[in-house]
């Protein structure tokens, strides 16, 4: 292929004319985001049932630490306009895993959800929705009973209002990709296999 073809359909920057090689015109759908904020929470008591705990422990349990564990999920969002914004309540659920140690010295995992009702402000257009993503990590904490833990934490929370943009980009024939390093052994071999 001859050099200036080769960096007509190359990725990079482009020189001369950029109509050269030009075939069509693609619409791709990506994430717009609206607006967003964070909320951190720098130390905050929490109590969470541990749902499954592995059989065959000892009680009484030590805690060990409690950390997110899954992708957190929205529910009960309720929305009331305030001037060009809304204020949006929620309930956020975390999914955490619990590690502790039983009263013989083995260590084990639990797994429970943390429930958090939070109240943010933010432009939310009737197109968009809210999406979140929330972490958390123990200070510390202790079992106040079996399978109830009661936890100092450190969380986060980012609040987003996405909707769907369209943008409309060209596209160029015939992509080339350079070799990585020259005097490759299996260059012929690859050549044949037309990847």
């Amino acid at each position: 292929m001859p050099r200036n073809r080769i960096d007509s359909v190359r990725p990079g920057r482009i020189c001369g004319d950029p109509l050269r090689c030009l075939c069509e015109r693609v619409v791709i759908e990506v994430p717009r985001v609206f607006d967003g904020c964070v909320r951190r929470v720098d130390s905050e008591n929490f109590v969470v049932r541990l749902d499954a705990i592995p059989e065959g422990l000892e009680p009484p349990f030590v805690f060990l630490e409690l950390v997110s564990d899954g992708e957190a999920v929205l529910s009960d969002i309720t929305t009331t306009r305030v001037g060009v914004r809304s204020r949006i309540a929620c309930t956020v659920s975390i999914p955490v895993r619990c590690r502790f140690r039983d009263n013989t010295g083995r260590e084990a995992l639990g797994y429970g959800t943390l429930i958090q009702r939070t109240e943010v402000i933010l432009h939310m257009p009737p197109s968009s929705s809210l999406r979140v993503r929330a972490g958390i990590n123990s200070l510390n904490g202790a079992f106040i009973s079996d399978d109830t833990v009661s936890v100092n934490c450190c969380y986060e929370e980012e609040f987003t209002t996405a909707g769907t943009a369209r943008l409309m980009v060209p596209v160029y024939d015939g992509l080339y990709i350079p070799e990585c390093n020259a005097g490759n052994p299996c260059n012929g071999v690859l050549r044949d296999l037309n990847i």
